[in-house]
């Protein structure tokens, strides 16, 4: 039987192929904040009542957030909302929950197994990527 690799709740055939993927998954932590929250932006107040606008804003918009608008933050991790919110409360924001995200993903943790063998053990692997800012 071969060693299989388990990097956030994906199988591996290789460990090579399982740190390829923490790369990867380092990139989508740096770069692509619409796979851990929603972000979009609201209009009114307190006293009138929100409008939140439908579409949801890209990764590209949510890097270059605009300071004269209000926005609503919604996280897929915990199933929160969040608002209303500054363009720097949201950057803020979006840094906590991609904690809980990359947390709940276990992004800093890998596991050599064996397929239906109860003699090999269940090992952590080293990672070659440093995760550890992202926990």
């Amino acid at each position: 039987m071969a060693l299989s690799y388990l990097y956030c709740s994906v199988s591996y055939d290789t460990e090579a192929d399982a740190q390829a993927a923490v790369v990867l998954k380092k990139n989508e932590l740096d770069t692509s904040p619409t796979h851990w929250v929603s972000v979009k932006t609201i209009e009114g107040s307190e006293d009138s009542g929100w409008l939140i606008n439908a579409g949801a804003l890209s990764d590209a918009e949510i890097g270059s957030l605009d300071t004269s608008k209000t926005y609503c933050v919604c996280s897929f991790t915990t199933g929160e909302n969040f608002m209303p919110m500054t363009a720097s409360e949201v950057t803020s924001k979006i840094s906590e929950l991609r904690t809980i995200y990359a947390s709940a993903n276990a992004v800093d943790k890998m596991y050599s197994f064996e397929f239906n063998s109860r003699d090999v053990p269940i090992l952590e692997i080293d990672l070659d990527t440093n995760m550890s800012e992202y926990t």
